[in-house]
């Protein structure tokens, strides 16, 4: 009879121990502040972080991540560097159909490659490459074009974030079109919010997913 009180104890102890393990733990002050001035741009800056770009789209995994949305806008956008295309560049556009009278973002396929691997831990090839083919790539300057309009940048803030385990943790942003800075109380009311995982390994931090989130 004692060895069966035992085991019911330490089956009941087993499972205590365990709901402790993965109690949620919110994020330090310090580590709000280091997403919201530095992983992502909540403010108008001279070079934006393409880490916002995530919020362009919903992805359940990172082999799931939308490359027009991702890489929409040109690469001096976050680099400060603007790439020039030129007439040989332009005229190898026009032979594949694209319509040159209209803005073209260009990114080097090495850029690309550096993001992916900064932001989601993948390369270009470990991905499943979604919109990768409505990119025109010159193979002479091995970078992807888009022929676009306005940009697509949002602005981003974390109003929390907790661990889900050890070394995953989801946040809750808010997302503007404008610096949140410039926005009334009530533009403020009405952002659009989403909720997002992140692996931390070490001091680098790689999407894992991003939905809309409603309170």
């Amino acid at each position: 009879m004692r060895k069966k009180w035992n085991f019911i104890l330490c089956f009941f102890l087993t499972i205590i121990m365990a709901g402790c393990g993965t109690k949620e733990k919110s994020l330090s002050e310090e580590e709000l502040n280091y997403f919201n001035t530095i992983f992502f741009s909540s403010t108008r800056q001279e070079v934006h972080n393409q880490a916002n770009q995530v919020f362009v789209s919903e992805f359940d995994s990172p082999e799931n991540i939308d490359f027009i949305s991702l890489f929409y806008n040109h690469i001096g956008y976050y680099t400060g560097d603007t790439l020039e295309i030129t007439d040989d560049e332009l005229e190898y556009l026009r032979s594949l159909g694209a319509d040159t009278n209209l803005d073209i973002s260009k990114n080097t396929k090495e850029y690309m490659e550096e993001c992916l691997k900064k932001y989601f831990g993948l390369s270009i090839e470990e991905t499943n490459k979604i919109s990768l083919d409505l990119f025109y790539y010159n193979s002479g300057s091995d970078s992807y074009y888009l022929t676009v309009g306005d940009c697509n940048f949002l602005y981003v803030n974390v109003i929390e974030g907790t661990y889900q385990t050890e070394n995953e943790l989801e946040l809750i942003c808010e997302v503007s079109e404008l610096p949140f800075e410039n926005l009334t109380e009530k533009e403020r009311d009405n952002l659009k919010k989403y909720r997002v995982r992140l692996r931390k390994e070490g001091v680098h931090y790689y999407f894992l997913k991003n939905e809309k989130y409603i309170d």
